[in-house]
């Protein structure tokens, strides 16, 4: 094949990775496998932040409890107000 003999190299964070060759032999085998294991590191990483966010992030079970939490609270202060305007206006008659 002629042309340029790299066009199937990946790039795997900042370094080249050759493709596999097909032929049946390891030529660069533990190479590879070397470079794979080191980017999977960062991907730890990453991956670990990424829970770390969403085990903070509200969820729509959160939302609802604090929704409903919320409607009791109004409805409550609603109903004490109510009950001290109606004393009240017993009081003064």
């Amino acid at each position: 094949m002629a042309g340029n003999p790299n066009r199937h190299l990946r790039v795997v964070g900042s370094k080249e990775l050759p493709p596999g060759g097909g032929g049946g032999d390891n030529d660069d085998m533990e190479a590879r496998v070397r470079i794979l294991e080191s980017t999977m590191t960062d991907v730890r990483e990453r991956l670990a932040r990424i829970e770390t966010r969403l085990d903070q992030t509200t969820t729509k079970e959160d939302a609802a409890k604090m929704e409903t939490s919320i409607i009791k609270w109004f409805v409550g202060t609603a109903v004490v107000l109510a009950t001290l305007a109606f004393a009240a206006a017993a009081l003064i008659r």
